[in-house]
């Protein structure tokens, strides 16, 4: 269906925007929360009212409207392309599920909902490069001048962004799902692990996740119990020395492998069959891997974050972040403890539970019955 047909199309009362301009993106946490909130709200009492625009329609519910993009670039969909779509198609609210990326221009008599998902390029603005720390803080300050709501994936992003910005338009927090991830008996069906046991991490190659934190602590471990230590993402910001540290310990006989991309089959039978599951992060707005290790049943080590704690609990073995010492130290007492080890697999699956998808999708019709009755 053409932009214009599906703008005729959505163009009655009640309609809902979704901006669904991630859905599809290779390893994106917001591409993930995009898909699975979009099949969600399809597969409720929203589906006739929903239009999704701006997303890749093979990774999208079918038999619901959608409006993609012409553009590559999503910025440019963004800035110049969604508001005279809005204004053809007038949806009664457009929700821009991006971070901080609403239209600059807000069509007249449309509701505008924002999903913020954590702030890190302004916590920590040495994780992210200049040019995106700058249009990440501008962009967000005008969203949220123009937002008629703001949804948080955690409580921990709720404070640090009231902290920031006092009169956010906060509604509510509506926290991801984990349904998406296999249980551990379906993960196991997925594949083999590796040729040796192994450690595993999850995640971009980017300044943000720590992973100079990790390798310290593997260093200090000097490969204990003939562990390999497997790093699963796509490179960005900062991979440069992340790699050409890797590059330098596997000269001095350690086992660090960068796997890069793999199948989601291949991701989740490595998440069921590793030693451990470690996120060493040093920011996280809500901490989606951790959270689908619990699912599958691994045993988990993570930095203690505010968004670790609120969404990990007990389930999982939690160490100051950028501490490798305690990092390599209950690395080494999961190992040998049996126990604790077995302890913390057995809690995984019961709190990753309590996070659906459904019931995001649920939180979110209520923000937005909240919006439109305003």
């Amino acid at each position: 269906m053409s932009s214009a047909a599906a703008s005729r199309r959505a163009s009655r009362p009640g309609r809902l925007a979704l901006d669904t301009s991630l859905a599809g993106a290779r390893t994106s946490g917001i591409g993930l929360y995009t898909v699975e909130l979009a099949r969600a709200l399809a597969s409720g009492p929203a589906r006739e009212a929903l239009w999704l625009i701006g997303g890749e329609r093979r990774a999208l519910p079918g038999g619901v409207d959608h409006a993609p993009r012409s553009v590559a670039s999503r910025t440019l969909w963004m800035v110049g392309e969604v508001p005279s779509l809005l204004a053809s198609g007038r949806p009664a609210l457009f929700h821009g599920v991006c971070n901080f990326a609403l239209p600059l221009v807000k069509p007249r008599g449309i509701r505008f909902v924002l999903t913020v998902h954590d702030l890190i390029p302004l916590s920590r603005p040495e994780t992210v490069s200049r040019p995106y720390r700058l249009q990440f803080a501008a962009w967000l300050a005008r969203s949220l001048a123009i937002a008629d709501a703001v949804l948080c994936v955690s409580e921990a992003t709720r404070a640090e962004l009231l902290d920031r910005f006092p009169a956010a338009p906060v509604a509510a927090v509506t926290r991801l799902g984990a349904d998406h991830a296999p249980d551990r008996a379906t993960a196991l069906a997925g594949g083999p692990g590796l040729d040796r046991p192994f450690l595993l991490h999850i995640g971009a190659l980017d300044a943000r996740k720590n992973l100079g934190v990790l390798l310290d602590a593997f260093e200090r471990l000097q490969g204990a119990r003939g562990l390999c230590l497997a790093l699963v993402g796509g490179q960005a910001f900062g991979s440069e020395a992340i790699v050409e540290r890797v590059e330098r310990l596997r000269r001095r006989g350690l086992d660090v492998r960068i796997l890069g991309h793999v199948s989601k089959e291949r991701l989740h039978a490595l998440v069921a069959r590793a030693e451990l599951l470690v996120c060493p992060s040093g920011a996280e707005g809500f901490g989606l891997p951790p959270l689908e290790g619990l699912r599958a049943g691994a045993a988990v080590v993570a930095s203690d974050l505010p968004a670790h704690r609120e969404v990990l609990g007990s389930a999982a073995e939690l160490v100051p972040a950028g501490d490798a010492d305690a990092l390599a130290g209950a690395i080494s007492k999961l190992l040998s403890d049996g126990a604790r080890s077995k302890a913390l697999r057995e809690r995984g699956p019961e709190r990753a539970a309590r996070f659906s998808w459904r019931r995001c999708a649920e939180e979110t019709l209520a923000a937005y019955r909240t919006v439109l009755e305003g």
